[in-house]
């Protein structure tokens, strides 16, 4: 039996053509935004809806182009980078957007202040609609066609368990000891806002976090793949990650680096094995119960800026349900505000937070005068004197480096570069280490599409180093891909069915 290539089934799917086809319709995506933002249409109801109609087209080109570019498989669609990217901008950029135009005052605060219109509105929309389609298209040329394996060195996922517990005493001392550092429980109780509003020179703590991760993840991984030998001390493994995982989150405040972790053991799971249908159901309904406790999460963590734990619990409990993701979904409101004051009140960065980004892997320590990041000076200007980073999204940070067509030309880098990411990583064979450092970072792209760029390329690279400590303590190896050629006959154990090609085997 050979390897396939889905071309026989979809003729037309993986043709020039229809590459350079999602690449005008995306062009003409970004050019009708670019025109919006600059009130070509003017403004009202019409441009309004224009701009978000311009957001959901750019998705849909984009779905339809990825799904037949991956050989119309829906599993590797859902464990790629853009199924990441269409929900975070569905969620920022056509629900938060319409939200707002029908109920205003469910605007963050910092907006709700400096008031708002539906024009307002529409530029917001349009500029991060124009972002979305450069993003796309450097995505969709750079991704390539995912029709056939590539050989990766096939390295055994032997099972040192031992190391794994090594790895999770390590992590955990590394985690605990900044929380100490930070005033520990005390600090927690009674200003949670204080262990979250001073972390720098902590990379250790934060390595830490993803080195007990890692192990639940590599875990996972050696467990899925066959390891019966070992199956009892490996499920021990996963469950004590989890729970010192859980524990870190809630010490340091970091709800994201753990949620970051479940999505990239739901792709090392669905990559090895695929669900039921009945499984999916149950899944479905444990992520909706994540998603409310999330939200309760993230209330209590932003109600702890001005009262203490217990009583931001108790407040939370009794705010509505809509109102607990107003921290989350705050992202566009922010933008909003910013588009708003740059560059008429505050002038533009000229790429200061962008040269940032290669300096922000300097450890603090050897330079106390580091950059603090783009969302802590937007946070200087709309909540000034209030310790808290507030993200503006990528084509917010973009737009005050230079305006929109900075925004145009970064948003198209940052797609390329994450379209080279999901060829590497849809292109690696599940048994190899590789899979697995690319089920770490694929979560990352919500990061780098809301936060910024600088502080999440320091975090990425904190997760690789702490997930590959990890790894190396389970005795893994990671030997450099250098083959790059078609195999002989041989099926993966990949969740979509491969097609028989037709003729001599490839």
């Amino acid at each position: 039996m050979s390897i396939a290539s889905p071309r026989s089934a979809h003729p037309l799917a993986h043709t020039h053509a229809g590459l350079t086809t999602a690449l005008v319709a995306l062009a003409g995506c970004a050019t009708a935004a670019a025109l919006l933002a600059n009130d070509v249409f003017g403004s009202g109801p019409a441009p309004f809806a224009a701009s978000v109609g311009v957001v959901v087209a750019v998705m849909t080109v984009t779905a339809v182009s990825v799904y037949r570019r991956m050989g119309a498989s829906a599993w590797l669609v859902a464990i790629s980078p853009f199924a990441i990217a269409s929900a975070t901008w569905t969620a920022l950029f056509v629900l938060r957007p319409v939200e707002l135009y029908v109920f205003p005052d469910h605007a963050v605060l910092a907006l709700g202040q400096l008031g708002f219109d539906s024009a307002a509105l529409m530029h917001a929309v349009a500029l991060a609609g124009a972002g979305c389609a450069a993003w796309c298209a450097g995505y969709v040329w750079t991704l390539g066609r995912i029709d056939e394996t590539v050989a990766q060195p096939v390295v055994p996922l032997r099972t040192h368990w031992v190391g794994g517990a090594v790895a999770l005493v390590l992590g955990t001392a590394l985690w605990a000891a900044l929380f100490v550092r930070l005033g520990g429980i005390g600090a927690l109780v009674h200003s949670a806002v204080s262990v979250r509003a001073d972390q720098r020179s902590s990379s250790y703590g934060f390595v830490g976090v993803w080195v007990v991760q890692g192990t639940g993840l590599w875990a996972l991984a050696l467990l899925l793949e066959g390891g019966r030998r070992n199956a009892t001390r490996l499920r021990t493994l996963v469950v004590l990650a989890a729970v010192l995982s859980a524990a870190a989150a809630v010490a340091l405040e970091l709800r994201g680096l753990v949620l970051f972790a479940v999505i990239s053991a739901l792709t090392i799971a669905l990559a090895l094995r695929p669900p039921s249908r009945a499984k999916l159901f149950v899944g479905t309904a444990a992520a909706v119960l994540a998603v409310l406790a999330l939200g309760f999460a993230q209330q209590v963590r932003a109600y702890t800026s001005g009262m203490t734990t217990p009583e931001a619990v108790r407040t939370t409990v009794h705010t509505p349900v809509w109102a607990l993701y107003a921290s989350d979904l705050g992202t566009f409101d922010d933008l909003v505000a910013m588009r708003e004051l740059v560059p008429a009140s505050i002038p533009f960065l000229n790429g200061g937070t962008i040269r940032e980004i290669p300096q922000a892997l300097v450890p603090r320590r050897l330079w106390p005068g580091k950059p603090v990041g783009v969302d802590a000076r937007v946070a200087s200007y709309l909540y000034p004197g209030v310790a808290v980073a507030v993200p503006i999204s990528l084509q917010g940070e973009l737009y005050w480096n230079g305006g929109l067509a900075v925004v145009i030309g970064g948003s198209l880098v940052i797609g390329a570069a994450f379209g080279a990411l999901g060829r590497f990583g849809l292109r690696s064979r599940i048994r190899t280490p590789f899979f697995v450092l690319y089920a770490v970072a694929l979560p990352f792209t919500h990061a780098f599409l809301t936060r910024g760029l600088a502080a999440m390329t320091e975090n990425l690279v904190f997760a690789l180093v702490g997930v590959s400590v990890a790894g190396v303590a389970f005795g893994l190896r990671f030997d450099s891909p250098v083959v790059l050629r078609r195999l002989r006959p041989l099926r993966t154990r990949m969740p979509f069915p491969v097609p028989e090609r037709r003729g001599a085997d490839a």
